[in-house]
């Protein structure tokens, strides 16, 4: 899709700076991209760091995108004790096997790091 049509546009990440360009040309409806995303709060990089994930490209800044509003969603506790949700409904191709997969990453290094700050916790 180069360029805009009149229901969709190219989808361009803006809400982390890093990461490798999406291997194939994703597009969002014109509707959605007039809508801005939540600013991150995730410490996505820090997480993902320590499984190699970012700098060697396993990720596009696409897929790292929805791994970092899943894992900031994620991190939400709500009243009944349980862990917030996060629907991924990217279309075909994109990648949401691999999402899945860093969100999975990032949420075991995240519980790693506080294991090592409080000892003998197993799950946060």
């Amino acid at each position: 899709m180069a360029g805009e049509s009149e229901v969709y546009y190219d989808y361009v990440c803006h809400s982390i700076g890093f990461g490798v360009p999406h291997p194939s040309e994703i597009a969002e409806p014109r509707g959605l991209s007039a809508v801005g995303l939540p600013e991150p709060t995730y410490p996505l990089r820090e997480s993902l760091d320590r499984c190699k994930i970012i700098d060697t490209g396993k990720l596009s800044c696409l897929q790292l995108e929805g791994v970092q509003y899943a894992c900031q969603r994620h991190q939400l506790i709500l009243p009944d004790g349980f862990r917030a949700g996060f629907f991924l409904g990217d279309g075909a191709g994109v990648g949401k096997g691999r999402q899945i997969a860093g969100a999975a990453c990032g949420a075991r290094t995240e519980r790693a790091s506080a294991r090592a700050r409080a000892p003998g916790c197993l799950w946060r």
